[in-house]
């Protein structure tokens, strides 16, 4: 049994020592494996569509990577490296991006991999709605400079082109899926392995089977010949499949470290995610209150992230009111302790507000929420007045009801991408695919237009992304609990990495131990 644990972009061994925490535990998971043919992956969730255009990403990941390449490969530690694209390069005024992309790619059906081809996944990309099609709205003409040559081109710079195309944008997939009345199920990629339908069935297991004309021989992760995910949505249920052996690795919640470790098995922890509440409806289009920033500030005076990160999750996370990653241009120390817990406080700015009496929210609960969490929100908020009433959602269907803003507010588990771009073009913008009600501030907006212009300038650059996030946590876009500290856990003989920025690791992280 070994425990790793992420700090930064490093990953660091060291000897565990269990912590004594009543559990059952069982040696069946930890036990030797004699045959890592098969690879099984406990996942937090499953797709709706294997149409990389509506691809998800974070849990969603594991399902597409190993039938979708992506043109450029994001490694464990956030740098980027070859993988379709061989060579990739951004021009001065940030406008004008150019790939040079391999020539000995075939898809699973035969059909190769060339520059138009890219282009035709790219713009479909840009135009299909999909959740993060965002991600590329800058874009406004993809031009083939010859087979295996493409430039971007782009209406204003977005530092975080690159690392786009590293997750769902760049899922380059066979233009024969696109016609196809099997588009949401059969997914035609250049990846290392095929999907099998006829051994897949959803919500139990999704199998896949290595190609043999896989173009990469060299590929390091390709260790296994079958992958099998599990879609798991309890953790109680992943953590008893790991004990027992049934899956090799899987996501466990922070407080089930200890039983994991006491279980003999191998524990990664990595920092990703921040815990808190995400409030969409920053406008009060449905729930009026909301469009008060006392009201806001409020709900942060009102919750104990402290108290409920020692009581849930047992200490395994570090207490913030920001939602920038520490290694990021926009991190503020001070802005890691901006909202104590003062309820006293919450109540008068509700009273003056307008809102002394309160007023009530609709959240959504899933059966992949930790009911202990859910409970101490209700119970903080509920204690200066603000009633929640908690309606639950199938998880196939959480993630589609907020991005359609059914909820005003959720409990949310969102990743710190490691750049500042990387939070502000995903949550913090007008275009933004997480910026549900597109709650627009003027301040932002000016601050990332100055950020955009000046990308050679690291001082003037920081500056802004700093400003953004001061317009962020001061008006209370959000209630923000702590960085939660992830864990990933997997039986003797195998090693994860965590992915930073994923609440997943991607499936070129496993590798088995010599």
């Amino acid at each position: 049994m070994k425990r790793v644990t992420r700090i930064g972009g490093a990953m660091l061994l060291a000897g565990a020592t269990a912590i004594g925490l009543a559990s059952c535990a069982s040696t069946g998971g930890a036990a030797p494996k004699d045959d890592w043919s098969t690879l099984a992956v406990a996942a937090v969730t499953e797709p709706t569509s294997f149409d990389p255009s509506q691809a998800a990403e974070a849990n969603f990941a594991q399902y597409f990577q190993p039938v979708f390449d992506t043109l450029i490969r994001r490694m464990p530690d956030g740098e980027l490296a070859p993988m379709l694209a061989t060579d990739w390069s951004l021009s001065d005024d940030g406008l004008t991006a150019t790939l040079d992309l391999r020539d000995d790619v075939t898809f699973s059906d035969g059909e190769e991999f060339t520059a138009e081809v890219a282009e035709v996944n790219l713009e479909r990309f840009r135009d299909s709605g999909g959740p993060f099609s965002a991600n590329l709205a800058n874009m406004t003409d993809v031009v083939v400079v010859d087979d295996d040559t493409i430039e971007l081109q782009f209406s204003q710079p977005d530092p975080d082109i690159f690392q786009y195309l590293g997750n769902s944008a760049g899922y380059m997939a066979s233009p024969a899926q696109f016609d196809s009345d099997t588009v949401d199920t059969v997914p035609i990629g250049s990846g290392p392995y095929e999907l099998i339908r006829s051994e897949t069935v959803a919500g139990d297991r999704y199998t896949y089977v290595k190609r043999d004309d896989y173009w990469d021989d060299d590929a390091e992760w390709d260790w296994f010949e079958n992958l099998v995910i599990r879609p798991m949505s309890d953790s109680s249920a992943r953590m008893n499949a790991m004990k027992s052996g049934e899956v090799d690795t899987g996501i466990i919640e922070p407080k089930q470290i200890p039983e994991a470790e006491k279980s003999g098995l191998n524990v990664t922890e990595f920092q990703v995610n921040w815990y808190g509440l995400s409030i969409f409806d920053r406008g009060g289009e449905i729930v009026p209150a909301l469009a008060d920033v006392r009201v806001r500030q409020a709900m942060n005076y009102a919750v104990n992230g402290d108290a409920i990160l020692k009581a849930v999750d047992l200490g395994y996370g570090e207490p913030t009111d920001q939602t920038f990653n520490v290694d990021s241009e926009a991190y503020a120390p001070e802005y890691d302790d901006y909202y104590s817990y003062d309820p006293d406080k919450a109540r008068e700015l509700l009273a003056e507000a307008g809102y002394e009496d309160g007023f009530s929210i609709t959240m959504p609960s899933s059966s992949t929420m930790d009911p202990a969490m859910l409970a101490a929100v209700g119970q903080n908020l509920e204690a200066v007045g603000i009633s929640v009433k908690w309606q639950e959602v199938a998880p196939a269907d959480f993630i589609p009801s907020l991005r359609q803003g059914k909820f005003a507010v959720s409990w949310m588990s969102f990743a710190q991408p490691p750049t500042a771009w990387g939070t502000i073009s995903r949550f913090l913008l007008p275009s933004s695919a997480w910026n549900v009600y597109k709650s627009q501030d003027d301040r932002i907006d000016d601050a990332a237009s100055r950020a955009l212009s000046n990308l050679t300038d690291p001082d003037v650059y920081d500056a802004a992304a700093q400003e953004i996030n001061s317009v962020a946590v001061e008006d209370a876009w959000n209630v923000v609990f702590y960085r939660v500290q992830q864990g990933v856990v997997s039986r003797n003989g195998l090693t994860v990495a965590g992915q930073a920025g994923q609440a997943a690791p991607s499936i070129y992280n496993y590798t088995l131990d010599e």
